[in-house]
C-alpha cells in the first residue's frame, strides 16, 4: 500500500514537471519573437548560449549526486531555483538581461530530467513498477500544458499562460517531491572511474544515435511554433494540435514501452525509430500545409520510448550502479552540447533561409547518424 502511495506521488511529480515544460518550451521562442521582437539570430544565441552553459553544470550535479547520495535534495534545489528564476524571466525586457536569465535558467533545467529519471527509475526498479507508466504521466502533463496554453494564449496573454502556469506547476512538483522518501541509501565510499565511462564505445554510439534523432527533434521543436505561426501563417491553436498528435500516442504506448522494444529487438527498434524521425522532419520541411505538419509527430512515441525507457535500461545494464548519476548527467550534457550547436546553427538558418530549410537539414543529419549506427551494433 505504501508503495502505491509513493507511486502516485511520482505520477504527480512527473505530471507537474512536464506540464510546466509543455507550457514553456513550445512557446518561449514565439514569446521572444512576438513580445520582444527578437530576430532569428538573437533567438538562436539565447538558445545556444544558455544550453551551452547549462550542460557544463549537468555533470557537476551528477558528481554531487554520486558522492552524497542526496538525489532528492538536489532535485528540490533544481526545482526551487527554476521557480525563482522564472520570476526574473517574466520581468526582463532587454536582450542582455534575458540572455543572462536564460543562461541561469538552463544551468538548472538541463539537469532536471536526468536526475528525475534517475530517481524514478531507481524507484521503479525496486518496487517493480514499469518506468514507462511513470513517464506516461509526464507525457500527459506535457500534452495538457501545451494544449491549454495554445487555447488561451491570445486571450490571457503570454505572461499569465507561460510564466504563471509554469510557476504553479513547479510549486506542485516541489510539494510532491517533499513527500517522496529518499531512495538512495548511504553507501560505502566509491571512487568514480571516469576512464571506464569515457572509454566505453557503447556510450558514444548510443550518444551518436541520440544526437541524430532525439536531440534533433528537441532542437527543431524550438522552431515548430515559429514554423506554424510565422512561416505557415497558422493560428496559435495549431501548436496545441501539434502537441496533441505528438503526445496522445505516447500516453497509450509508454506503459508497454519495454514490451515494444523487446518485440522488435532493441537494435531493429532503434533503426525503425530513426527512419520515422527522418520521415517526420523531411515531410515537415517540404510541405506548406499546417495540417500535414501537425500530423507528422504522430509516431513521436517511437523515439521517446528509445530515448527514455530504452536508453535508461541500456545504461543501467552497461554501467555500475554507483556511476549511474554521473553517466546519466554526462550523457545528457554531451547531447546538450550538440543541441547548443544545433540551436545556434538553426537560428542562423531560420533567419537567412527560413524554417523549412531547418527541418530539411535536420532530416539529412538523421541519415548520417542512421548509417553509422547501423554498422555499430552495441546491443549484442
Amino acid at each position: 500500500m505504501q508503495s502505491k502511495n509513493h507511486t502516485f506521488k511520482y505520477f504527480i511529480l512527473y505530471f507537474s514537471i512536464f506540464y510546466g515544460l509543455g507550457v514553456f518550451l513550445p512557446y518561449i521562442n514565439v514569446y521572444l519573437e512576438k513580445v520582444h521582437f527578437f530576430n532569428g539570430y538573437q533567438i538562436g544565441q539565447i538558445n545556444a548560449i544558455s544550453v551551452l552553459f547549462g550542460i557544463t553544470f549537468t555533470p557537476i550535479f551528477g558528481i554531487i549526486c554520486d558522492k552524497t547520495n542526496r538525489h532528492k535534495h538536489i532535485l528540490l534545489l533544481i526545482l526551487s531555483m527554476l521557480l525563482l528564476l522564472l520570476q526574473f524571466y517574466r520581468n526582463a525586457t532587454s536582450f542582455a538581461i534575458i540572455l543572462l536569465i536564460a543562461v541561469l535558467f538552463e544551468l538548472f533545467r538541463t539537469s532536471l530530467l536526468p536526475i528525475s529519471d534517475l530517481i524514478s527509475s531507481e524507484f521503479a526498479e525496486k518496487n517493480h513498477v514499469p518506468f514507462g507508466t511513470i513517464r506516461t504521466f509526464g507525457s500527459l502533463g506535457y500534452m495538457l500544458g501545451s494544449i491549454i496554453t495554445g487555447i488561451f494564449l491570445e486571450s490571457i496573454g503570454y505572461d499569465g499562460m507561460i510564466f504563471t502556469s509554469f510557476s504553479i506547476a513547479l510549486i506542485i512538483a516541489i510539494t510532491s517531491l517533499i513527500f517522496i522518501p529518499n531512495q538512495s541509501k548511504k553507501q560505502p565510499a566509491f571512487k568514480l572511474n571516469f576512464s571506464s565511462i569515457i572509454k566505453n564505445k557503447k556510450f558514444y554510439v548510443l550518444l551518436l544515435y541520440v544526437v541524430t534523432t532525439t536531440t534533433l527533434i528537441d532542437a527543431t521543436s524550438s522552431y515548430i511554433g515559429n514554423h506554424l505561426i510565422i512561416t505557415l501563417k497558422a493560428e496559435s491553436y495549431y501548436i496545441s494540435l501539434y502537441t496533441l498528435f505528438m503526445v496522445l500516442p505516447e500516453i497509450l504506448v509508454l506503459p508497454f514501452a519495454l514490451r515494444l522494444i523487446n518485440y522488435f529487438g532493441q537494435r531493429k527498434y532503434y533503426i525503425l525509430s530513426a527512419i520515422l524521425v527522418f520521415i517526420r522532419l523531411f515531410v515537415t520541411g517540404i510541405t506548406n500545409s499546417p495540417v500535414i505538419v501537425i500530423l507528422m509527430p504522430i509516431f513521436h512515441f517511437t523515439s521517446l520510448v528509445a530515448a527514455t525507457v530504452g536508453n535508461i535500461t541500456f545504461l543501467r545494464k552497461t554501467f555500475k550502479k554507483e556511476e549511474l548519476a554521473m553517466v546519466f548527467t554526462l550523457f545528457s550534457a554531451c547531447a546538450g552540447l550538440i543541441r547548443a550547436g544545433y540551436n545556434m546553427f538553426f537560428g542562423m538558418i531560420y533567419q537567412q533561409l527560413g524554417s523549412n530549410i531547418v527541418f530539411l537539414i535536420s532530416a539529412s543529419l538523421v541519415i548520417v547518424g542512421l548509417i553509422i549506427f547501423y554498422y555499430n551494433n552495441i546491443f549484442d
